[in-house]
């Protein structure tokens, strides 16, 4: 994956440190693989607590 793409996790509006105002977060290279790893395993993980609820 080149790159990857998500909304800022925790935007703090035109001021925000992580994504400086844009509201969304881009990884590129070996950290776009990583985040879409992580999101979802995170995905996986949401939808296994939504079915034992």
């Amino acid at each position: 994956m080149d790159t990857f793409t998500m909304l800022c996790p925790n935007h703090q509006g035109d001021d925000c440190w992580a994504c400086q105002g844009t509201g969304k977060i881009t990884f590129t290279g070996e950290e776009a693989d990583r985040a879409a790893q992580t999101m979802a395993q995170i995905d996986r993980w949401a939808e296994r607590r939504e079915s034992e609820q």
